[in-house]
């Protein structure tokens, strides 16, 4: 047994450091822009994104429509249904509803409507509704008349 000092053969204490301890070249590393951990990120933000779009996109159009549109145009008085009416006519009704003409049936304020239908003397109540596409539902409650006075100087003239 040798117990002095190891010797090491001569090639292993040459200037040369052996392969698996010399420095590699460094390597460029090479970075994607887009992570592969975001990708399901940006598409969930890019179809909330459309989505969103295509509801704006929907929503104007149904309101364009809905307003102005010929098909939800409130053209005459034969789009008035009147139920109820017994002393009231059809005219002095369709008459509230004149300034309404050529507008959207949506566009009727029926709150205003039904006062002015209200303030008809013969009018106790009514109630004012639309009916889509283009119609406008007109219930009345009549005062209950107490008694008539008929104009008999005119019989003996």
């Amino acid at each position: 047994m040798n117990t002095g000092p190891e010797v090491y053969p001569p090639e292993a204490l040459a200037d040369d450091e052996p392969r698996y301890l010399r420095r590699q070249k460094p390597l460029e590393i090479r970075r994607r822009k887009f992570g592969g951990k975001s990708w399901p990120a940006y598409r969930r933000w890019t179809l909330i994104g459309a989505a969103i779009l295509a509801g704006g996109f929907l929503s104007y159009h149904s309101i364009r429509f809905l307003l102005f549109s010929p098909s939800v145009e409130f053209a005459g008085s034969s789009q008035v249904e009147i139920t109820g009416n017994q002393f009231v006519g059809r005219a002095a009704i369709t008459e509230v509803f004149s300034p309404d003409l050529g507008k959207s049936v949506l566009r009727v304020p029926l709150d205003a409507r039904r006062k002015e239908i209200e303030s008809i003397p013969w009018v106790e109540e009514a109630t004012v509704e639309r009916t889509l596409p283009d119609r406008i539902r007109v219930e009345l409650v009549e005062r209950t008349p107490a008694a008539f006075v008929s104009d008999l100087g005119a019989l003996w003239k």
